[in-house]
């Protein structure tokens, strides 16, 4: 998993290395302008905050890996469904968004999909995309 880190941390290396000798026409490019100026952070409480979101970030994908690796998909699968009210819930209260019908749709297919095969595994009892296990 540490390899997946470091060549992450690599690339970023690289592209920090690379993407300011680009040279482009500002009048053509207004997003590139932006995404390439200069970022500078004026309180230090930004900065931690942004530290706070990496930590929480890495450590949740971490053990959702974990999870995946030591337990059942189809046991666990169910759970992610949780983000989706996440979701919802932070858009309205951070954003005042009220999700429209091609999210809700959306969602709807997602979870209904995650159903199907969990519906199926136990009527065939058999995987679906794997016939072995990738726990070690």
């Amino acid at each position: 998993m540490l390899h997946l880190y470091f060549g992450s941390a690599v690339l970023a290396f690289v592209a920090w290395l690379i993407i300011p000798l680009i040279e482009f026409e500002p009048s053509q490019a207004k997003n590139l302008e932006y995404l390439i100026r200069d970022w500078s952070i004026y309180n230090s409480s930004v900065l931690l905050m942004l530290l706070g979101i990496a930590v929480i970030g890495s450590a949740g994908m971490l053990l959702l890996t974990s999870a995946y690796r030591m337990g059942s998909p189809p046991v666990i699968a169910p759970f992610e469904y949780i983000m989706l009210i996440f979701a919802i819930g932070n858009g309205f209260l951070f954003f005042s968004e009220i999700p429209d019908i091609y999210s809700i749709l959306g969602m709807l297919l997602i979870v209904g999909s995650g159903f199907f095969i969990f519906i199926r595994e136990g009527v065939k009892k058999e995987s679906v995309a794997l016939k072995t296990s990738l726990r070690t």
